[in-house]
């Protein structure tokens, strides 16, 4: 779901990796983005942000993506 929203992938496959963009966005960020649409996002200067708004849903604010890292 982060990769479709974020990257506009279509297909994946899962592999363990480092730096991983995971890092760059936290859940607030995530369920705003899913609530004002549903078509992957755009990487701007200041953050992720819809490329556009139709089409989102409110239950997107309800996913949790961030994974605890440890310190």
């Amino acid at each position: 779901m982060i990769s479709h929203k974020l990257l506009g992938t279509r297909e994946w496959f899962v592999i363990h990796h480092t730096d991983c963009g995971m890092l760059f966005f936290d859940d607030a960020v995530m369920g705003d983005l899913l609530a004002g649409s549903l078509e992957a996002a755009e990487l701007t200067e200041s953050g992720f942000r819809n490329a556009s708004e139709p089409g989102g849903s409110p239950e997107g604010r309800y996913v949790k993506c961030q994974m605890a890292h440890d310190p």
